[in-house]
């Protein structure tokens, strides 16, 4: 990268529509682009895991294409599908991440700080609740999430305050992409009630920008603002904390490819995922060139 520009990466929450993060990354890979840190909420953790290693071009579309599969074979809800998907590629993950040589990473979850929610999030009122937030973030009403819930941050770093490691990288994956109204199996980590990040935190970029990187880039997968969170009461800005904070963003609605959150063709993951790796090298020759 050029010098005196620590780059990191952000990437945000979105289910299928993250293969446009994928194409992104990929092309940044390929044009030589190697973040120092990465940050990554819900479904995009996985894929920015394998950026993190590496092995962004190797993947290639294989993640989404596998989860896809896997959602038709499986036959059953969310949460099977993501967990069956993190623990397939979880050995290719752990063989370089958790490396002292290995770039920063870092995965928001939403912890659960009440007992009150504690009990509705990881029991049988899961689901209604879920589809009432659903409800809450049409109105823009965040009420119950700043009530209930915190971002709290898992990262590689050895100063951390809550560590991201080998032998917790597969709850804290799921947590992070745990959406109340379809998926069932409750998240914990470290015996913390979480749920997804995106109710808190739909990318973490002022998170990485707060940490000190002078240059973040923000991969969204949606034309628009980029909300912060699930709720749309913040939007992420353009600088922070010192830091220029780049969006990148699909130039349409990832729907005009045939993707949606959980639901998907496997031509439009091609196609959403081609346009990824079209916009990362225009955003490559720009960070190349100085812009």
């Amino acid at each position: 990268m050029p010098k005196g520009r620590p780059l990191a990466i952000a990437c945000s929450a979105g289910g299928y529509r993250t293969v446009f993060i994928q194409g992104v990354l990929a092309a940044l890979e390929e044009a030589g682009i190697r973040a120092a840190a990465y940050g990554a909420s819900s479904a995009s953790v996985t894929s920015a895991a394998l950026a993190a290693n590496g092995d962004a071009r190797a993947a290639s579309l294989a993640y989404a294409q596998e989860s896809l599969r896997n959602k038709a074979r499986l036959g059953r809800g969310m949460s099977e599908v993501n967990q069956t998907i993190i623990n397939d590629w979880l050995p290719q993950i752990r063989s370089i991440l958790f490396r002292a040589e290995s770039p920063r990473f870092m995965i928001p979850v939403s912890v659960v700080v009440s007992e009150e929610a504690t009990a509705l999030t990881q029991g049988a009122g899961a689901r209604r609740l879920g589809r009432r937030l659903l409800l809450a973030a049409g109105r823009g009403d965040d009420s119950w999430a700043r009530q209930h819930l915190r971002t709290r941050l898992y990262d590689t770093d050895a100063g951390a305050a809550h560590r991201l490691t080998a032998a917790n990288f597969a709850a804290v994956a799921y947590a992070s992409t745990r959406m109340l109204h379809a998926w069932e199996e409750p998240g914990w980590v470290d015996g913390q009630a979480a749920v997804d990040a995106s109710y808190t935190c739909v990318c973490p970029a002022r998170e990485l920008a707060e940490l000190g990187y002078a240059e973040v880039l923000a991969i969204a997968c949606a034309p628009g603002p980029l909300y912060a969170n699930f709720f749309g009461t913040e939007v992420v800005p353009e600088s922070c904390a010192g830091a220029r904070i780049h969006i990148l963003r699909p130039a349409a609605d990832p729907l005009e490819w045939g993707v949606d959150f959980n639901e998907a063709s496997e031509v439009g993951l091609a196609r959403l995922y081609a346009e990824g790796e079209e916009r990362g090298r225009e955003w490559a020759r720009g960070w190349r060139g100085g812009g």
